[in-house]
């Protein structure tokens, strides 16, 4: 399965129309910042998240077996990338299933599983200190371009990958810190090992018309191994 996600709602961007009105809400220096901008309004949300973020997901699977024993098995890989830069989650998944008939009185059955995830989703989270994208938006004047400068003066288009000997503008005195910036450098990876066994057993030892003697025996075990960089 192919797919790709686009951000569907937005905070909204206030675009100011005069150096008086953005002298007037950000104080300072704002008034001669809007007039050297020339009155610029940059969305700053299209430009961080405005991209396409696709997906790809393939299953499989098979079965079969006879009277006496069953076989089953699936398979998983799933991408995800996220509408931030750098941001995504991958999933791939084995799953292994035996029914076994040994002789006529016992029963053996056996499973697997095998997960492996491994995310980066970034830097989105209510605190208080500025730091996710939708807190500094809040504060920043958008007259005022925050994207990355390249040394040769041109602008950072693709937030994810600046290019080399990036200089990234400072938000003060309005945030406390560059959303461009923060995507660029940032990293919050999460890789995670979970192996899953299980057995079941079943004797019968006795069976006539009138009673049954069965002995049973479950087993198994978890494996959970979380590593973050």
């Amino acid at each position: 399965r192919l797919g790709a996600s686009y951000m569907s709602n937005k905070y909204g961007t206030r675009c100011f129309t005069s150096a008086e009105e953005a002298q007037g809400v950000f104080g300072g220096n704002a008034g001669e910042q809007w007039t050297a901008a020339k009155g610029a309004c940059h969305d700053f949300e299209d430009e961080l998240y405005g991209g396409a973020a696709p997906s790809l997901e393939t299953t499989g699977s098979m079965s079969g077996g006879n009277d006496n024993s069953k076989y089953f098995g699936s398979i998983l890989l799933k991408h995800e990338n996220g509408i931030m830069p750098r941001t995504y989650a991958d999933k791939q998944g084995l799953r292994l299933g035996l029914d076994q008939n040994i002789g006529s009185k016992f029963i053996l059955s056996l499973g697997g599983d095998i997960l492996h995830n491994l995310n980066d989703r970034g830097l989105s989270n209510n605190e208080n200190n500025g730091s996710p994208p939708q807190a500094a938006y809040s504060s920043m004047p958008s007259f005022i371009d925050y994207r990355g400068q390249c040394p040769n003066g041109s602008r950072v288009t693709d937030p994810g990958n600046p290019c080399a000997g990036v200089v990234y503008p400072s938000t003060a005195p309005y945030a406390f810190s560059n959303p461009f910036q923060t995507v660029a450098l940032l990293l919050n990876k999460e890789i995670v090992w979970r192996e899953i066994m299980t057995g079941h057993a079943d004797y019968n030892a006795l069976s006539t018309p009138k009673n049954t003697l069965r002995f049973s025996a479950n087993g198994g075990g978890d494996i959970f191994t979380q590593k973050n960089a």
